[in-house]
């Protein structure tokens, strides 16, 4: 049986409303009335929660897709949520042994209850959308960390590049950049950027021989923001930080971006930030929205 005072103590540390517990408990106790469904669940719960031991990529790929089938009436992202939620608190250890505090865990964690408000602004519930499940991964393994307004793990360079100040080959080993949602409340300038990046470069730095290279591979790198954007916005500071060495499409940023799955109607959809207005008018003329891999020091 999972500890149902310890999953309520870490919701109510991670500022969880009231109608999202409510969705997870319940779906854990339908979970717990269906038997096969409770022996799926249960095969993973409880070698994590006993030896740290998880199979995460079997759990998301084959285990979830049957729990939605076996759970008749209950939404496969609340199904997602109270699963994924349940094994959170037990991640706690893996972060103490990577000599983190207790206070960056629960920050790193954070970042399940922004992908939960996303599904509630987006779906109108309380869920976790599948296309995030396999983002989740290194939470449960305590090697992605929150250092302030930014997120940082280590990944091989998928990558050679080499230019006057880079001579990167692929498989090297970098700091890769997250950037999670402004949900967290600090502000996403030059300032609260560089105090991540000290932070990352102190905790990183017996791992990395002289000045670490930090990667980033998302939208907010694309091209054109240097174009679209001002000059003062954040966005294209912080893009302008990297040296861009790869770009291409990239629409599953669009979901957030515009607040809705339905992307069938572009001309209907809304222009009420800058980036909507940028998605749209590329979208408009038949190009697709973009992203890039950059690297910085």
């Amino acid at each position: 049986m999972f500890d149902k005072q310890k999953l309520k103590n870490f919701l109510e540390e991670l500022t969880i409303d009231t109608d999202s517990q409510d969705a997870i408990f319940k779906t854990l106790e339908k979970i717990e009335e269906n038997c096969e469904a409770s022996e799926l669940f249960y095969s993973f719960f409880t070698p994590y929660a006993e030896k740290g031991v998880l199979d995460y990529d079997a759990l998301y790929k084959e285990a979830l897709p049957k729990m939605w089938e076996l759970l008749e009436g209950v939404h496969k992202y609340t199904v997602n949520l109270a699963t994924l939620f349940a094994l959170a608190p037990y991640s706690e250890h893996f972060y103490i042994e990577n000599g983190v505090s207790r206070e960056i865990w629960i920050n790193s964690l954070l970042d399940l209850k922004w992908k939960l408000l996303d599904c509630i602004d987006i779906n109108g519930f309380a869920g976790l959308r599948s296309s995030s499940l396999a983002w989740f991964d290194r939470w449960f393994f305590g090697t992605r960390f929150a250092f302030h307004r930014l997120q940082f793990e280590i990944n091989p360079s998928p990558v050679d590049f080499k230019n006057e100040n880079f001579d990167i080959k692929k498989g090297d080993e970098l700091i890769s950049v997250h950037i999670p949602s402004a949900r967290n409340g600090i502000k996403f300038d030059k300032e609260n950027r560089d105090i991540s990046y000290n932070l990352a470069r102190e905790f990183y730095k017996e791992r990395f021989n002289g000045k670490p290279i930090f990667s980033c591979s998302s939208w907010l790198l694309a091209p054109y923001h240097s174009t679209l954007l001002p000059e003062e916005s954040n966005i294209r500071q912080f893009k302008e930080e990297f040296v861009i060495a790869t770009s291409g499409t990239s629409t599953w940023q669009l979901p957030m971006i515009f607040g809705t799955e339905d992307l069938s109607d572009v001309k209907s959809l809304p222009e009420k930030t800058t980036m909507q207005k940028i998605c749209k008018g590329l979208m408009l003329e038949g190009k697709s929205p973009e992203s890039a891999l950059g690297f910085r020091y």
